[in-house]
């Protein structure tokens, strides 16, 4: 591969962090020696232009909709062009905040509670489940905490609901988890081998790890490795695989956990296109390892393939 198209930017509510991301992708593969092409999705004529282009392979840098929920993925398929990361099956599940839940209990993941959401949930639904306030209402699909609120009472759900269905999205309500806040970066390689990055403690003084503490240098610390019991490195190295297989993932993706003060580990998602940024959780914990950033880059391009839907 030696033309490389770098898609990024997009039309979704993340949209500045996956230009931080393709440009950054784009140096890191640029300083490898390939000719690198960067094409915004928000641009009407975006596959005209790849079609120009006719590039070796495609790094997918898209982050949220229409970007990490298969159709992107479903163009590049139907284009017959290499592409990076996973396919419209392994997109479409894992984008899914309840789909995937289903996925995490199956091999064995704790979740938290939820409350599927419908156009006839009242606070009711909420005692009906047994959550108990505080609780969490997040968009079904979206990312990088945007729209996450964590709700006290009746009035403030409410609210909370009415903000996510603003945003087009349909609300999650689930129990709220309290504890500390792990995070675990993976990747399949060339030779289909499932590598796992350091664990990830992420500390932090806001109340939740929001869109500007996630990407506002200095706001959170990483510890590396996270300071957590032998079992849970177990636990991980026994089920990740697993959710590699069963998910469909490809490429580089990182699991979002939060672990519970009596030491239960909750899943709470998987993103397929985590961000790249000089801030990012995975960039971090490969570094610790000893895996560059431009290693890495280069070696998720290297598992680019056409036919992963």
């Amino acid at each position: 591969m030696e033309r490389i198209v770098v898609l990024y930017g997009g039309v979704s509510e993340e949209r500045e962090i996956s230009q931080k991301t393709g440009l950054a992708i784009a140096d890191a593969l640029t300083s490898k020696g390939y000719e690198v092409h960067l094409l915004d999705t928000a641009d009407a004529h975006w596959v005209t232009s790849l079609i120009d282009i006719a590039p070796d392979a495609v790094f997918v840098a898209l982050h949220g909709r229409f970007g990490e929920d298969g159709k992107v993925q479903g163009v590049l398929e139907s284009l017959q062009i290499p592409y990076t990361g996973s396919g419209v099956r392994g997109s479409v599940i894992s984008m899914d905040k309840l789909l995937s839940k289903y996925f995490f209990q199956s091999v064995g993941f704790h979740v938290p509670a939820y409350v599927t959401y419908t156009s006839r949930f009242s606070s009711k639904d909420i005692e009906v489940a047994g959550l108990q306030y505080p609780i969490v209402v997040k968009p079904r699909y979206g990312g990088s905490t945007i729209g996450l609120h964590i709700v006290e009472n009746p009035d403030d759900l409410v609210r909370a609901i009415e903000d996510v269905l603003s945003m087009g999205d349909i609300p999650v309500v689930e129990e709220f988890i309290k504890g500390r806040e792990l995070t675990l970066g993976a990747y399949k390689n060339s030779r289909g081998e499932v590598i796992l990055l350091p664990l990830i403690e992420i500390v932090y003084g806001a109340e939740i790890f929001d869109y500007e503490t996630k990407y506002t240098a200095g706001a959170a610390k990483h510890l590396i490795p996270a300071p957590v019991p032998d079992s849970i490195y177990r636990e991980l190295n026994e089920k990740i695989p697993v959710l590699f297989e069963t998910m469909s993932l490809e490429g580089v993706v990182r699991f979002d956990f939060m672990l519970s003060e009596d030491d239960i580990l909750y899943v709470l998602e998987v993103n397929t296109i985590p961000g790249m940024t000089s801030v990012s959780l995975v960039p971090d914990a490969a570094r610790h390892m000893g895996l560059s950033f431009e290693d890495l880059v280069e070696e998720v391009l290297k598992t680019a393939r056409y036919g992963k839907a």
